[in-house]
């Protein structure tokens, strides 16, 4: 029998992970700083109280472990403590965030390897992670793919770590905010935020901001687009405004600008339904014409990035990845996914189509 501890699994990423989990035949064990967080784990998961932040602790946890699933953050903060002590113990990696490596490759030689033998799969989410994974099944329609618009976001209240986390991602990447990859490189400053737009399938106009992270360079190399266009997208203002402030002077305070997202975010929410999107618009050529296609897909954020775990802890244990440390969403089969997906807890709307069948486009992104 397998076994799959998961840290953080009274978040909710890892809460959701382990439902995910449960009745698939791996003995689950959830670790937590404070096990009262965790009131009904499903049945037969083992719960021990564990802080990543204490090496011989987190030591002793990942010994036990086959699978080492991080939950935990922000990565930020966090880094590659985890990862480096499921190598350590001998087990194979799974993380949702980044782990602290989102500006270097995974498999360059300052960063942290995967236990000989096994494999380390960093950003199995949402973002990153399905935001590389869709688009990379999206591509498998076409003979070749050419340009691609990528829109992720929705309504949902950032968590504390998430705020931290997305905001040490706009201080480091200051200069890719409002970039574009055209003809081959990024191209700064080639985009405006705007507001009020309309994407397909999403209920309310979103605001949208321009950020070409190191995720979407990545999958316009690997694609070999010519042009990528990725913006975050915001239902309401109150996050957007709180964004306002960094553009053209980077972020100057990190953890006040995560308080105010956290807050602005929370008001933005109040009272209504959250949900995360991303919205994939490619063109290229199929069966030698020129062709659109749309890949949409809506649920609650923390079950997205479960199934996305999910994926990862599947093709880590049946052989599905190779050894040594990868990004999830650049080396996870593109097989089955969609069905994996559509199966989901959380997911309220998967759908690939023809562009034209899709209903009013964005006025700006359009391909």
């Amino acid at each position: 029998m397998t076994r799959v501890g998961v840290i953080g699994g009274s978040g909710a990423v890892g809460s959701a992970l382990l439902a995910r989990l449960a009745g698939t035949g791996a003995h689950l064990t959830a670790a937590v700083r404070d096990p009262a967080r965790l009131p009904a784990p499903p049945p037969g998961t083992d719960v021990r109280a564990v802080d990543a932040e204490d090496p011989a602790g987190l030591a002793e946890f990942c010994a036990s472990c086959d699978v080492v699933v991080n939950c935990a953050g922000p990565s930020a903060l966090l880094g590659d403590r985890v990862l480096r002590a499921a190598a350590s113990a001998g087990a194979h990696y799974v993380s949702v965030g980044d782990d602290g490596c989102d500006h270097r490759s995974p498999a360059g030689p300052d960063a942290p390897a995967a236990a000989p033998g096994r494999s380390a799969l960093l950003g199995a989410g949402l973002l990153p992670g399905l935001s590389t994974l869709l688009p990379r099944v999206l591509a498998r329609d076409f003979d070749r793919v050419s340009a691609m618009v990528v829109h992720s976001g929705g309504l949902e209240r950032f968590t504390p770590a998430a705020a931290r986390d997305y905001v040490a991602g706009l201080a480091a990447g200051a200069d890719r905010s409002l970039a574009a990859w055209r003809g081959g490189r990024r191209v700064a400053g080639a985009l405006r935020p705007r507001a009020d737009a309309r994407l397909p399938f999403l209920p309310r106009p979103v605001s949208l901001h321009p950020f070409l992270s190191p995720e979407a360079e990545r999958l316009a190399r690997t694609l070999s687009l010519e042009s990528l266009e990725w913006w975050h997208a915001f239902e309401g203002t109150r996050t957007t405004d709180a964004l306002a402030g960094t553009r053209g002077r980077g972020v100057t305070d990190p953890d006040a600008l995560a308080e105010v997202l956290v807050r602005a975010s929370g008001l933005e929410v109040f009272g209504r339904t959250q949900y995360q999107a991303l919205v994939l618009r490619a063109r290229g050529r199929i069966d030698g014409r020129e062709r659109g296609r749309i890949l949409a897909l809506t649920g609650a954020g923390p079950a997205l990035s479960a199934g996305a775990a999910a994926l990862a802890v599947r093709s880590v244990t049946g052989g599905g990845v190779a050894a040594g440390t990868h990004w999830a969403g650049e080396v996870l089969p593109t097989a089955g996914v969609l069905d994996a997906l559509r199966d989901s807890p959380g997911v309220a709307f998967l759908r690939v189509a023809d562009d034209d069948d899709a209903h009013s486009g964005v006025e700006e992104g359009v391909l």
